[in-house]
């Protein structure tokens, strides 16, 4: 029998407009998710961590609910990124023996598992190619006005008697009090993160022929590094100058490197910021060492070390990034996911590229900055936008 169906012009048209309508909504649905994703600290520390799971639980359902009722295609080209890439592979494969040894279902659905989970759910439901062109842009932005704004918000809070109304304000945590908690909780991780989502927007404006950055973004940039007053972030945006204005001095490259270096080498000396000073930075030398050792004392057995989980009745502080993931998720899990940032930095030449993965790799060193929950949907969009090299044509 002949399908009329797809005889009719009048009837493929409507078809057609129907399946644009279906991804756009979808495509909102994941908007959405993406909004409320730098909010989850935030609503995990006011009430409790099922219901901030539960809110994202729910926009996942949505968006699964929408594929089914559509019957929507499997964006196949997505797990074509997966089975090319063999570090991606060798991702899955430490992911499958965490899942068998892990002794506490929480710490599955943390770090670079998160992004592994949802690299294998999203793209069954969204055209990832489609809504890196019309939203990742704008989400960069969103994320830097907010976040900033949060820092700026909690400064003012805080030097006005208010400190106790910020929404992340821990009275417990003393180093912080003098400090803006921000909408991460984290000085490092607030500062830091700021810096790299400017650097990105930066990366996508390059690729995508999208002229200049509007100065605006690098002015809430600064604020927010200056109001917050860590000293990551101040490395961060330190290095954050050299892409950006290291290109306007072309032949100067390397000597306005070596300024800004023996500049940051100046303050250390003189204690002119209290946490790049070498006092400070001695001291958390010191720190991290005691954490090592901590680690080293405690391992349990050879797949807590491979697979993550050191005895139960030892905590190891947050204050060394790498080794507090190691210690949750597994040494090899981490080293996998370093060669593939290490890979897709050489894949990708741009400098703002590379500059925000250097400062990842810097902010991580004191806390996880890399794996806060906002960023396993950054992940999700960059790696796409790098191993695909998504246009906006």
């Amino acid at each position: 029998m002949t399908n009329v169906y797809w005889h009719s012009p009048e009837r493929g048209i409507s078809y057609l407009g129907r399946l644009r309508a279906m991804n756009k909504i979808k495509e909102k649905t994941l908007l959405l998710l993406l909004v409320y994703a730098p909010w989850v600290n935030v609503i995990n520390y006011r009430t409790t961590p099922v219901i901030a799971s539960s809110l994202m639980a729910l926009f996942i359902g949505l968006l699964t609910v929408e594929s089914f009722v559509w019957r929507s295609k499997i964006n196949e080209e997505y797990f074509d990124i997966i089975k090319k890439n063999p570090f991606l592979f060798l991702a899955f494969i430490s992911l499958l023996g965490y899942s068998i040894f892990c002794q506490k279902i929480s710490d599955f659905f943390i770090f670079f598992n998160l992004f592994l989970l949802l690299l294998l759910v999203i793209p069954l439901f969204v055209d990832i190619r489609a809504f890196c062109r019309s939203y990742f842009d704008v989400y960069l932005s969103y994320l830097i006005i907010v976040v900033s704004l949060s820092i700026i918000v909690d400064f003012i809070l805080l030097n006005t008697g208010y400190a106790s109304v910020q929404p992340m304000y821990n009275s417990e945590n003393i180093t912080y009090l003098e400090r803006p908690f921000g909408l991460f909780g984290q000085p490092s991780v607030n500062s830091t993160l700021i810096c790299v989502f400017y650097l990105l927007k930066r990366y996508l404006h390059d690729i995508w022929g999208l002229g200049r950055v509007r100065n605006i973004y690098f002015v809430f940039v600064v604020l927010g590094v200056m109001c917050q007053g860590s000293g990551s972030g101040f490395i961060s945006f330190a290095l954050l100058l050299i892409p950006v204005w290291g290109y306007r001095f072309k032949a100067f490259k390397y000597a306005f490197i070596l300024l800004l270096l023996g500049g940051i080498y100046y303050i250390s000396l003189t204690d002119l910021v209290e946490k790049i000073s070498v006092s400070y930075l001695t001291f958390l030398y010191d720190f991290v060492v005691d954490i090592f050792h901590l680690y080293l004392a405690h391992i349990s057995s050879t797949s807590a070390l491979i697979w993550g989980e050191v005895s139960p009745t030892v905590m190891i502080p947050i204050d060394f990034g790498p080794i507090f993931y190691i210690t949750h998720s597994g040494i090899l899990l981490y080293v996998v996911f370093i060669v593939t940032l290490v890979y897709l930095s050489v894949k990708e030449k741009n400098y703002n590229f590379r500059y925000a993965i250097i400062l990842l790799f810097i902010g991580g060193l004191h806390y996880p900055v890399m794996f806060y929950v906002v960023m396993h949907f950054i992940w999700l969009l960059l790696f796409f936008v790098v191993f695909r090299k998504v246009r906006l044509t």
